[in-house]
């Protein structure tokens, strides 16, 4: 892929060495990444002006959904009903985008992506179907399937298909 000035890609995972090849390559292309591991972090971040430039949006199915510090707003968190005990806590932040609750900038209709390691669960295709994600596995390589499944949503936003 070309160099691809002013695309944007958000990551959240609370293990970002999992997806590190990918964001290494979109670095080199040009694209800016913003990542983050907590929902204490992500949610600030997406709440400003910063975040209405994401062009696409990528996060692991299962992570940490409660309070990381005494100091976190409730607002930063969810409950442990709403993820599912942080099984689907990445599907409950992506449902809150589309939804626009919690005064998240990024556009309702961002291109989104599950990278998760919950192959054998039924409910991740349904969520994903639900709310107009993709899924892609953490298997073995499963950082090229990532970033060609980004760059289709880049390439499309720059209308080049």
């Amino acid at each position: 892929m070309s160099k691809a000035q002013g695309l944007h890609v958000y990551f959240l995972d609370d293990d970002l060495s999992d997806m590190e090849i990918t964001i290494a390559f979109l670095k080199e292309d040009g694209i800016e990444i913003t990542a983050h591991d907590v929902l204490a972090d992500a949610f600030p971040y997406l709440r400003s002006s910063r975040a209405t430039e994401i062009d696409v949006f990528v996060a692991d199915l299962a992570f940490a959904y409660g309070k990381v510090d005494k100091d976190q707003p409730d607002e930063d968190t969810f409950t442990a009903g709403e993820t599912g005990n942080g099984r689907y806590t990445g599907a409950r932040l992506l449902r809150a985008i589309r939804n626009g609750e919690r005064n998240i900038n990024i556009n309702r209709s961002v291109p989104a992506i599950f990278y998760t390691n919950l192959r054998l669960d039924p409910e991740i295709h349904r969520l994903a179907e639900e709310l107009n994600a993709k899924v892609c596995l953490k298997l073995e390589g499963g950082y090229s399937e990532l970033y060609r499944l980004i760059n289709g949503f880049l390439r499309d936003k720059r209308g080049e298909r």
